[in-house]
């Protein structure tokens, strides 16, 4: 996992959902922390999901919109996920 990148893309969606957050010094688990259960736009196939949490790989975990198990649950890249405005 380059935690570089995986720390720049959480930053860009915590700042989409609308808080004011730098990269340095934030850690990938507060930054997840703010995510978790945001509806989020997958951009490949155009549908909204529950934002979950950031895996070990560095991909995240989104989950079918009111589902929180593993059979609707999806790893994707944090690059092709945008926050979906008042989406909360």
């Amino acid at each position: 996992m380059n935690e570089e990148k995986v720390r720049k893309s959480l930053v860009r969606l915590v700042n989409e959902a609308g808080f004011d957050v730098n990269a340095t010094g934030a850690s990938i688990k507060i930054l997840t922390m703010l995510l978790r259960d945001r509806k989020v736009l997958y951009k490949p196939d155009g549908k909204v999901y529950d934002f979950g949490y950031v895996g070990g790989t560095g991909k995240a975990i989104i989950y079918n919109q009111g589902e929180r198990n593993g059979q609707d649950s999806y790893a994707v890249d944090l690059e092709n996920l945008e926050i979906v405005k008042n989406g909360r």
